[in-house]
């Protein structure tokens, strides 16, 4: 009967150590899905990121067209006013001036 119970004590330790092995495998396996559902959402927070970036570098870019133009306009604005104040000096020495045929005849004040 000795011998009986040492094959069933064996039995038994073999179960055991198989049942722990089933669980740490079952762990494993959890902590694997858990670690690929943070990395997938690590991923989306990257590509959201990246689509931040770039529509803020389109926004970037935007601006920088938007100050060009605005730069281009003023360029355009102090040239027309140099020219008027030319045309004010020319039409003041040359008769041209207010009521006289010039630039501003027809503007009421």
């Amino acid at each position: 009967m000795t011998e009986k119970t040492k094959l069933e004590e064996d039995l038994e330790r073999v179960q055991y150590r198989g049942k722990r092995w089933g669980a740490v495998a079952f762990i494993l396996l959890i902590l694997l899905l858990l670690a690929c559902f943070y990395i997938v959402k690590i991923q989306k927070s990257l590509l959201e990121a990246d689509r931040t970036v770039s529509n803020l570098q389109l926004q970037v870019d935007t601006m920088k067209l938007k100050i060009e133009t605005l730069r281009i306009d003023s360029a355009r604005c102090a040239e027309a006013e140099r020219q008027l104040q030319r045309g004010d000096k020319q039409g003041n020495e040359g008769g041209m001036g207010k009521g006289k045929g010039g630039y501003n005849e027809g503007v009421t004040p």
